[in-house]
């Protein structure tokens, strides 16, 4: 509710988790574009912190509530995710996917 007052906020919530053709839904249901999220995961994961088996976003969008693990990944994977969706437009070019 609180994102319907900001139409900035909501659309980059839009654009990166919520959208139909958002990063995070491309890699959760793309089993090629979460295996390239998981290996640059693992590649970005020198850190203790952070668990290096994570494979996808972990997005439902029938539970709001579930937006909060795709938005933690999507900020301490940014430059998995990044680079997910570099690997994308270069690789599905003219494609929707391309377009994020």
């Amino acid at each position: 509710k609180h994102l319907e007052s900001d139409t900035y906020l909501k659309e980059v919530l839009n654009r990166l988790v919520m959208g139909d053709r958002s990063i995070t839904h491309l890699i959760q249901y793309s089993v090629v574009f979460s295996s390239w999220f998981a290996a640059y995961v693992k590649r970005q994961c020198d850190s203790e912190v952070v668990n290096p088996n994570i494979k996808d976003m972990s997005l439902c969008k029938a539970r709001f509530d579930s937006t909060l693990r795709p938005l933690g990944r999507g900020v301490l994977f940014f430059e998995a995710t990044l680079m997910v969706s570099q690997q994308i437009t270069k690789s599905r070019r003219g494609s929707f996917q391309a377009v994020i």
